[in-house]
């Protein structure tokens, strides 16, 4: 398809040198292969505005799915996140929990003591 618009380019290119050297009376002639070399050139630039347009359409098509892989990794970390804060916030309750539990367990052993303590100082002095 190219070859062809080439070669008619060159054909019309020629016939339009020899009639700017024909005389007036052909001058229709002369406006006809002029209009044939405007349609050429305007088909040619009609082609290259598509092949444009498909590579401009291509770029978007390869960017929307950048885009989109780079949302849904974005997603996972963001889950990876809040998972790994929900484990921590675990950890620490659990920790938190053991803490208290060993502070009562003191706390019961230093009573039990204390209230052996006095049990034995009362009962010595009785």
């Amino acid at each position: 398809m190219k070859f062809v618009i080439e070669k008619n380019i060159i054909i019309y290119k020629i016939i339009l040198c020899i009639n700017i050297l024909l005389p007036l009376r052909y001058k229709p002639i002369k406006l006809l292969i002029m209009f044939y070399f405007v349609l050429g050139v305007l088909s040619v630039l009609a082609l290259f505005l598509i092949a444009v347009l498909i590579y401009g359409m291509v770029k978007i098509s390869k960017l929307t799915t950048k885009s989109k892989n780079f949302e849904d990794s974005i997603n996972r970390d963001f889950e990876n996140i809040h998972r790994r804060i929900d484990e921590n916030k675990r950890e620490v309750d659990n920790n938190f929990e053991r803490s208290l539990t060993e502070i009562n367990r003191q706390f019961q052993g230093l009573y039990s003591y204390t209230d052996s303590r006095i049990d034995k100082s009362l009962n010595h002095k009785k």
